[in-house]
């Protein structure tokens, strides 16, 4: 057998398919020669069975016997063309069939690689995937961590700022007490003193009916201004005397209403003050008259004046004192009333600041799960995406 035979072996027996087709073919052929040989056996019958004795032609070649010679000649050409034919188109088949299942193969190896592949990267996008979900787990986690941290550092804020209040409030009516009955106090005080030096201005008042005073004379004022500064001296020295302390918890709670009333007993006594005014008489200038021609009457009036301008000289001091003290109470009122406010604003502001704390946090915690349900949704498709995959490669 030379090589071609035996590959056309070998492929037959791998493929039976194909050597049943091959067979059904041959045996088809081989039909078709029987089927040319019986014809031709009946043809040498019809000659041999002519009106021409055979006896007289059986020496002779025969036209009949090359006739048939050449058709036997033409049949077995026919069949070894066919036969060829055949085998040609056998091998033709059998390589059409080669490259087909080399094309297949090559398939096969794409489709497993391309299924490989798809395998390999739907691993490496679940690792990515978890390793996503623990990054935005362990976020979270922090971001709930500062959460808690913040809200424990407000409430702890909050729990030392209501303690404070709570102080206050608790210092609050104690205070309000204290300084109300100061006010009245100072203004019972003001009253008296205020009746007393009204009392006290009328006694001069008629006195001066009867002496000249100092402001009647030229140099008078110069008088004046001394007693002035005598009283100023006097007032400095009582007025640590009469200085009314006021704490720290006071000084936070003392209202405009109580401010008020220290106003209206300062406006009472200046009103008192105004009432008492000095009208000189004609009787008042007969001293001066009389002291032109005679100086030692002058000498006797200045002399007697002192004596009641000294005596009148604790009035303008208690007058004096009485208005240093209100002075002090009412800077001492205004500097209190700034540390309240300073407090209001503080706790104003530190009420905007938790305000937008929570907004701020409200947000992040809004943002936090859209991006869960977004982590969520992302990972159901993810999911269904791998199962759809497994389907197909399956």
């Amino acid at each position: 057998m030379n090589p071609q035979e035996l590959f056309i072996l070998n492929f037959l027996q791998k493929h039976p398919a194909e050597a049943q087709a091959l067979n059904d073919y041959v045996a088809k052929a081989k039909l078709d020669g029987k089927m040319g040989k019986a014809m031709l056996d009946r043809i040498v019958e019809k000659v041999a069975l002519s009106g021409k004795p055979a006896t007289s032609h059986a020496n002779e070649p025969n036209d009949k016997d090359l006739e048939i010679q050449a058709l036997k000649t033409q049949l077995a050409a026919s069949q070894e063309e066919s036969t060829r034919k055949s085998m040609k188109l056998l091998e033709q088949h059998a390589k059409e069939l080669n490259d087909k299942n080399l094309v297949i193969g090559d398939l096969e190896t794409r489709l497993s690689a391309a299924e490989q592949q798809t395998i390999d990267k739907l691993r490496v996008l679940q690792e990515e995937h978890v390793k996503q979900i623990k990054g935005k787990d362990l976020e979270i986690q922090t971001l709930q961590e500062k959460l808690a941290a913040g809200q424990e550092q407000n409430a702890k804020e909050l729990a030392e700022k209501d303690l404070v209040i709570q102080e206050l409030k608790a210092h609050l009516p104690a205070a309000e007490l204290r300084t109300v009955d100061k006010v009245m106090e100072l203004t019972n005080e003001n009253n008296r003193l205020s009746m007393r030096i009204q009392k006290l201005e009328e006694e001069e008042s008629i006195r001066a009916e009867r002496y000249l005073p100092f402001g009647g004379l030229p140099f008078g004022g110069m008088l004046t201004g001394d007693l002035q500064k005598q009283v100023h001296q006097k007032t400095k020295e009582v007025a640590p005397q009469l200085y009314l302390p006021v704490s720290k918890e006071e000084r936070g709670f003392l209202t405009e209403r109580r401010l008020q009333g220290v106003f209206k007993a300062q406006e009472a006594l200046c009103q008192e003050k105004k009432k008492v005014v000095y009208k000189p008489t004609v009787a008042s200038y007969q001293p001066c008259i009389k002291a032109l021609y005679r100086p030692e009457a002058l000498y006797q009036s200045r002399q007697e004046s002192g004596s009641q301008k000294v005596g009148s000289e604790p009035t303008f001091q208690l007058h004096t004192e009485l208005h240093i003290e209100l002075g002090k109470l009412y800077m001492k009122l205004q500097e209190a009333k700034k540390p309240q406010k300073a407090l209001m604003a503080q706790l104003a502001v530190k009420d905007k600041e938790i305000e937008c704390l929570m907004e701020q946090l409200e947000a992040k915690l809004a943002a936090k799960d859209s991006e869960i349900q977004n982590l969520k949704e992302m990972i159901q498709g993810g999911d269904e995406k791998v199962v759809m995959a497994v389907g197909q490669s399956e």
